[in-house]
């Protein structure tokens, strides 16, 4: 069992932009941490950023079972609509988040042992960190 926390940030929204994920094992232990600038862009296309990330970075790890968590309720609503079998244009009207929701649908449909859960923003605060730390640097 493995648990990915991610999260998006824009300085601006939108503006500087970056993203950041960790994934911990069963017993709460960081096992990759990752973090990546989206140049300029807004605050939910950050998030989806770093969501998109952690899905593919947990392919190529074999992270599963995983629990994702994230403090955007508008990303975890989304993906957990499309979870439940929701069309796109039904899910989001913004064709920018249609792309990605796009990609993460076909994702997910390959992949089985995967739950969603919305956290605070204090249960987030390393990948909080790690998202604002990117835009930062650029």
């Amino acid at each position: 069992m493995f648990q990915l926390n991610f999260d998006g940030a824009s300085k601006g929204n939108p503006g500087k932009a970056g993203y950041g994920g960790v994934f911990r094992d069963h017993y709460g232990i960081p096992q990759l941490i990752f973090l990546g600038s989206k140049g300029w862009d807004s605050n939910n296309s950050a998030e989806f950023e770093g969501l998109w990330q952690g899905l593919t970075l947990a392919q190529d790890k074999s992270f599963f079972p995983l629990i994702i968590e994230g403090d955007s309720q508008i990303i975890i609503n989304m993906v957990t609509k499309l979870m439940q079998g929701s069309p796109i244009h039904r899910v989001s009207r913004s064709w920018r988040m249609a792309q990605r929701l796009e990609l993460i649908d076909k994702w997910l449909s390959q992949h089985q042992e995967i739950s969603f859960k919305h956290t605070k923003w204090e249960g987030n605060k390393l990948v909080d960190f790690l998202a604002n730390m990117e835009w930062k640097l650029d």
